[in-house]
């Protein structure tokens, strides 16, 4: 027998074998915690990847902008640009005294075009259960710039 999951109220009780009786009012504190912490996940990923954006919230968070709203756009942004530029930009509207998504968003691009690069396109992933969630952390470069120099070297 497969166990059953159904609602009720605190008082009813159940004698089947591998029934789940779940209470709603013990399931919404739950439910709210869950969807806090899913917030959180992006809000730290943003502050680790590039640790300015946590000022940009905090002078949002003043001016009673849509917090949620603003995580999401930041993510994009990180996924599509990585934490260094995206730093760099968000430090750069700092400066600029122009806190908030759109303003990066133009500094980012300005600045991949000043480096003569196509503007930045989002990988579109197939919907493949294995890869939601899956983050790749980009790296610097650079050591593989040394390795091939030092192999010119060597020859």
């Amino acid at each position: 027998m497969t166990p059953t999951c159904r609602s009720t109220d605190s008082s009813e009780r159940s004698y089947d074998r591998g029934a789940q009786i779940e209470d709603p009012a013990h399931l919404r504190p739950l439910i709210e915690k869950k969807k806090r912490a899913r917030h959180h996940r992006g809000f730290d990923r943003l502050t680790e990847a590039a640790p300015s954006t946590d000022q940009v919230f905090r002078i949002q968070a003043q001016r009673g902008t849509n917090i949620g709203s603003l995580t999401a756009r930041l993510l994009e942004l990180l996924d599509l640009f990585g934490g260094t530029e995206l730093e760099a930009a968000t430090k750069e509207a700092l400066l600029a005294e122009a806190p908030h998504a759109q303003a990066i968003r133009q500094i980012l691009d300005r600045r991949r075009r000043a480096r003569g690069l196509a503007p930045a396109r989002p990988v579109i992933l197939p919907k493949d259960p294995r890869l939601e969630g899956v983050r790749v952390r980009p790296h610097d470069l650079r050591q593989y710039d040394e390795l091939i120099g030092e192999e010119e070297d060597a020859s």
